[in-house]
């Protein structure tokens, strides 16, 4: 049986944001992602309604807040996720800006050293040190590959908007508000690249993120791409060529993502 296609399709409302952050966050546990939305859903509504007013559930929205975890809790859970999502965005992000600006060779590796690089010394708001074990690294992708195009978007917009080191789930929030629409016409642009890309000299024919596994862009949004102005494309180049220095290959196994 073919497995069904994911595709991100919002209603226009002002749960369009926590909807689409619940996927992000949740790309593979459907329970915890319904969870999370309900519960936010809730906690929205709670602060909106006047005194007397009423709020319609459906009874399917009811079982997954009665079932649901502290709301603390899911909290939490979506701090840590986004956390590892952010970090797989971020390899995608480095193979598509690689490619975009014709960098040679692009490869998995060479963002994964990349990655490392720009983590070491750095923390998160919580104190806690970025991640750069390989195989840490390795574990993030593999757990949000499906949603890391969207990632990867949303760490290639404006650095004022997702520059930051750690993207919490409330900022990811503020900005999903105001750039929803941009960010996923962003992200359908990454996907197009990265379900039609094999890194060079890999043993593996697979692309970098399969379509059937992806949670797919509504066909009504049109996709977008980063193009580098020579004096950005220069400054790109730059900084991967500083990062990349003490590159080895032979250091990386390279079936490794």
């Amino acid at each position: 049986m073919a497995k069904e296609t994911r595709c991100i399709v919002l209603d226009g409302d002002a749960t369009d944001t926590l909807r689409l952050l619940s996927i992000m966050a949740f790309p593979e546990k459907a329970q915890e992602r319904e969870q999370w939305f309900e519960l936010h859903c809730a906690d929205f509504v709670q602060y909106a309604l006047k005194e007397e007013e009423k709020y319609a559930i459906s009874k399917n929205d009811l079982h997954f807040l009665i079932n649901a975890p502290p709301i603390e809790r899911m909290k939490e859970t979506a701090i840590k996720n986004v956390q590892k999502a952010v970090i797989a965005g971020d390899l995608i992000a480095l193979m598509y800006l690689m490619n975009q600006i014709g960098f040679h060779e692009p490869s998995l590796n060479k963002a994964l050293h990349v990655s490392k690089k720009f983590a070491e010394g750095r923390s998160h708001p919580d104190g806690k040190k970025l991640n750069t074990s390989k195989p840490k690294i390795r574990e993030c992708l593999n757990s949000y590959r499906s949603v890391s195009h969207i990632w990867a978007a949303l760490r290639l917009m404006p650095p004022s908007l997702a520059a930051e080191t750690d993207l919490r789930p409330e900022a990811v929030v503020g900005i999903l508000n105001e750039y929803r629409n941009e960010l996923l016409a962003a992200a359908k642009g990454v996907l197009e690249f990265c379900s039609t890309f094999t890194p060079t000299r890999s043993r593996s024919t697979k692309n970098l993120i399969d379509k059937e596994n992806a949670w797919l862009i509504s066909e009504e949004i049109e996709a977008t791409h980063f193009i580098a102005d020579p004096e950005t494309k220069q400054e790109v180049e730059d900084s991967l060529n500083a990062a990349l220095i003490d590159y080895d290959a032979n250091e990386y196994n390279s079936n490794y993502l």
